[in-house]
């Protein structure tokens, strides 16, 4: 199961109601806006990285437990623009 569904599970439904639809050009700029967060879960720190998104959409993420490290700057950086990518194209 991807990160990316518990983080955005509204736009992962509306991809396969538009994919079902036959609505393919519709689903390819939904799936393009959900494509950098999940590239994230093929990231060695893709824990963190879907803890971290689910805190920002206000959903209890939390901290990773040792010998997890917490996210560098330039990762959160990804994240946000991962999210902001997301957030643009937010079917809610």
């Amino acid at each position: 199961m991807s990160g990316v569904a518990n983080v955005a599970p509204g736009e992962c439904r509306e991809l396969w109601r538009l994919c079902v639809a036959g609505d393919l050009d519709a689903a390819n700029r939904l799936y393009q806006s959900l494509l950098p967060l999940a590239r994230l879960d093929m990231h060695p720190r893709l824990i963190q990285f879907f803890k971290g998104a689910l805190d920002r959409i206000g959903r209890f993420g939390g901290p990773t437990r040792p010998p997890r490290l917490a996210l560098s700057q330039e990762e959160e950086l990804l994240l946000d623009s991962a999210m902001g990518t997301l957030k643009s194209a937010s079917i809610a």
